[in-house]
């Protein structure tokens, strides 16, 4: 049985988007869909600061559930819940060149 979520938007973090960065995400696809945790790489940003290139969302539950692998403008819905990993990108040396794992928020 599918029922709506009511849910719509895309919902930045805090502080703002991240390139390179992996956050874990409430997202919906439908409003039939149900709001689902999902994997979110931002990639490059825009100059208004918002996932541009390169961004994705990775199903938890794997492929095989129907979910698969795609881009932020397929979202109706998506909540950032915490930031997994952010990397920062040295345009210069074309190479990523600082990680940081954040540890702050932890899933239970």
């Amino acid at each position: 049985m599918l029922s709506e979520t009511g849910l719509k938007g895309i919902h930045p973090p805090e502080d703002g988007w991240e390139p390179h960065t992996w956050y874990l995400v409430e997202v919906s696809y439908k409003y039939t869909n149900p709001v689902h945790m999902s994997l979110f790489h931002s990639g490059f940003l825009s100059e208004e600061g918002k996932p541009a290139g390169y961004n994705c969302l990775i199903p938890l539950i794997g492929v095989a559930s129907g979910d698969h692998v795609c881009g932020i403008r397929e979202a109706r819905y998506l909540k950032v819940v915490r930031v997994l990993y952010q990397g920062s990108y040295n345009k210069k040396e074309d190479s990523i060149d600082e990680h940081k794992l954040s540890n702050s928020n932890p899933v239970t």
